[in-house]
């Protein structure tokens, strides 16, 4: 029984991202799209929804192509019922980089995103969640500031 909720957790897990990468892709495609070399407002969220779709594609085929002998994924917790830790560390994480996305900037944004979500694992030391979140930051503003030059600010307060 254990295994069977875990299966079906991974098969809504991939179709989740697949209906979010669908509304993304379906919601900017009202936008004007231009080409590869002149981007409109729409072309990026086009692209990204429809890689989350494919994403979300490859998470239920591999949820399909699992083998029986792989051992389940611990979806519960010692007392037997649903472990809500992860989805609600997530999902703080998640808030937090949308608070600060817009009133800090992508650095702490970014960083507080990380930081927090790698909490949801009880495993995760502090200070590991930490370095982590620090080196993921840096490689998120050289990607994302200096190579693809999105326009998010890196700090927007003082």
């Amino acid at each position: 029984m254990k295994d069977t909720a875990t299966k079906e957790s991974q098969r809504h897990t991939g179709i989740v991202v697949m209906v979010i990468g669908g509304a993304a892709a379906a919601g900017s495609y009202s936008m004007e799209m231009g080409s590869l070399s002149d981007m409109g407002p729409g072309y990026y969220p086009f692209l990204l929804g429809l890689i989350l779709f494919a994403i979300g594609a490859l998470i239920c085929i591999n949820d399909f192509k699992a083998q029986a002998n792989k051992p389940p994924r611990e979806t519960t917790n010692r007392k037997g019922t649903y472990n809500w830790r992860p989805p609600i560390i997530v999902s703080l994480g998640v808030i937090a980089f949308l608070i600060l996305g817009k009133y800090g900037g992508l650095v702490p944004a970014t960083f507080s995103l990380l930081a927090i979500s790698a909490q949801a694992d009880q495993k995760t030391r502090l200070k590991e969640g930490l370095l982590f979140a620090f080196w993921t930051t840096i490689a998120t503003v050289i990607l994302f500031h200096y190579v693809l030059q999105l326009q998010f600010r890196l700090f927007t307060w003082g």
